[in-house]
C-alpha cells in the first residue's frame, strides 16, 4: 500500500543517515561527547572534549587568521 511504501523511503533515508553518521564517528574516532573536531583543508588541526566557549573562539581566531 503507498502509506507503507511512505514508510518504508523514510525509515531507509533514516537508515542511510545514521550509516553516515557512524561513519563519520568511526573516521573521526570520536570517543567522548561533546567533542569539537577543528578540520581545515580536509584535515584534522584540533579537537576539544567537552565545551570550553574560550578554547572555541581563540581555535577559530587562530585558524581564520
Amino acid at each position: 500500500c503507498d502509506p507503507c511504501k511512505n514508510i518504508a523511503r523514510s525509515i531507509e533515508k533514516l537508515y542511510a543517515d545514521i550509516e553516515n553518521y557512524l561513519n563519520d564517528v568511526l573516521h573521526h574516532s570520536i570517543t567522548y561527547t561533546p567533542m569539537f573536531i577543528f578540520i581545515q583543508n580536509s584535515q584534522e588541526v584540533d579537537r576539544l572534549e567537552n565545551f570550553n566557549e574560550q578554547y572555541i573562539e581563540q581555535t577559530i581566531t587562530k585558524f581564520l587568521s
